[in-house]
């Protein structure tokens, strides 16, 4: 079962820390999280064939998750995968003046919005495998951003939650000076390396995660 943000922060709290470092203690745990959640492209951070939709006459998709960091591919109603090209030549291709319509057949990604070539000359349906932007697990669903609530909890395998108790330890424990802080940093980060070693077995993270190669 998931640790809460309450219980890793009284996890923290009570080994070296008192009740008046608890608002310091929210924010180390926030700030290991989302530095474990930037270090790999962890496999739970991808959402696979979310729904998504277009509207005709308008390159851009309409109605997507606003949670994506990164596409890594669109397929349309059939399966087909749309190709990916970059901003600078997909709107070289498609200038925003150019009225023409088809069936989209590439895209590219800008600003966070995924635009669609040429412009889809009616409404549809696309699916979007992505990489999730960093969040949490709130009272219902999942969150962008950082944890806030006491019943928040992290995106995480719940075996690997208490990775973020040495990690904040250490930061605290090093932003007061303490030099006992190296220590349970060499602990977190022999966590993550067993983290890693589950995810992205012998073949490493390319092998193991070959969709990244999609974007």
């Amino acid at each position: 079962m998931a640790m809460t943000y309450r219980e890793l922060q009284d996890e923290v709290l009570g080994t070296r820390f008192s009740e008046i470092n608890r608002p310091s203690i929210k924010r180390w745990i926030n700030f290991r999280y989302a530095a474990l959640w930037s270090m790999h492209p962890w496999p739970f951070k991808l959402q696979k064939n979310a729904n998504a939709s277009f509207v005709g006459g308008n390159s851009q998709v309409v109605s997507a998750a606003d949670d994506i960091k990164r596409v890594h591919h669109l397929t349309d109603a059939d399966g087909a995968k749309l190709a990916y090209i970059s901003p600078d030549l997909f709107f070289e291709r498609y200038p925003p003046a150019d009225t023409a319509t088809a069936d989209p057949t590439e895209y590219t990604v800008w600003a966070e919005t995924v635009y669609l070539g040429p412009t889809p000359q009616a409404d549809g349906n696309l699916y979007i495998t992505y990489e999730r932007k960093f969040g949490h697990v709130g009272t219902s669903d999942v969150v962008n951003g950082n944890m806030e609530n006491d019943n928040d909890s992290t995106y995480i395998p719940a075996e690997y939650d208490y990775i973020l108790v040495p990690g904040s330890i250490a930061l605290g424990l090093k932003i007061e000076n303490d030099p006992t802080w190296e220590a349970l940093e060499a602990e977190f980060r022999s966590m993550i390396g067993v983290m890693v070693e589950d995810y992205f077995p012998l073949g490493g993270e390319k092998s193991q995660y070959a969709l990244m190669q999609d974007f």
